[in-house]
């Protein structure tokens, strides 16, 4: 994730994607990760996927933690 992390600051993407529950850091911590320390022109966008077991509930109780 750290890689990934360092591209997005070096590279700046369009856009983010990636999966909600991703082995070391969740993609909704990577998010918040993406959001503090992106200091390039406007919000990337980070579109969160699942391939199951997370509800919306799960997702909106994520949004509201950060």
């Amino acid at each position: 994730m750290k890689k990934a992390l360092r591209r997005v600051k070096e590279e700046g993407p369009d856009i983010v994607l990636t999966d909600v529950a991703l082995p070391g850091m969740s993609g909704v911590e990577t998010s918040r990760v993406i959001r503090r320390t992106h200091t390039g022109g406007g919000r990337i966008p980070v579109v969160l996927m699942s391939g199951g077991g997370v509800t919306d509930g799960d997702l909106l109780d994520a949004q509201t933690e950060s």
